[in-house]
């Protein structure tokens, strides 16, 4: 419509043209001319619009591009707030776990150290009364006396001397050695070089 209208303007100026010329002048050579004018206008309309057309399809390329960017770029976004989410929810839940590890940590420490205080105060008391006994037990039974009455001498002991071997060169009995010597039991260890009390003959 718009390239109708425009040759039919041209064709209308190109005949008043002819119609004010004088008319000497020769009316074939101006309509060719005016052919040939709205020929070159017909010929720059086209281009103009190949050029529009062209200009077009590039817009149209660009605005998908661009379309597609901001598609990506949206993508991207959304996968960053997502990565950030997790991983703000992970550090929450590792400082949840190290809190909850460091409580049970002081938790056990004060459990083990109060096991230790009360360990040292039952050891306290069970040592009193192990030392208690003992005093008591020393102070109600008596010291054994020998029932031995004679006459004493001292005897070394010399190398392979048991109290069984020298009670009964002396003629005496175990029990008078022990007593004699205030020696804890029959078994009780002599050395040699010790100097023994034994009866006298």
């Amino acid at each position: 419509m718009k390239n109708h209208l425009i040759l039919c303007l041209c064709l209308a100026f190109s005949l008043t043209t002819i119609a004010q010329q004088p008319a000497q002048r020769n009316a074939t050579a101006l309509l060719q001319q005016a052919l040939s004018a709205i020929a070159g206008m017909h010929a720059d309309v086209n281009m103009l619009k190949d050029e529009t057309t062209r200009l077009n399809l590039r817009i149209e390329a660009l605005e998908q591009e661009l379309a597609e960017r901001d598609q990506k770029i949206a993508r991207l976004e959304s996968l960053c707030s997502a990565q950030s989410n997790q991983m703000q929810a992970q550090e929450k839940q590792w400082n949840n776990r190290i809190t909850a590890l460091q409580n049970a940590m002081e938790a056990d420490r004060q459990n083990i150290q109060k096991q230790l205080q009360q360990l040292s105060k039952d050891l306290s008391k069970d040592l009193a009364a192990a030392a208690a006994a003992a005093k008591a037990a020393s102070a109600t039974t008596p010291a054994k006396k020998s029932t031995y009455t004679g006459q004493t001498r001292d005897f070394k002991v010399e190398s392979g001397d048991t109290l069984g071997s020298i009670a009964k060169a002396l003629g005496c009995t175990v029990q008078d050695l022990v007593e004699l010597n205030n020696l804890k039991s029959a078994d009780a260890i002599i050395r040699v070089g010790q100097i023994l009390k034994v009866p006298s003959k």
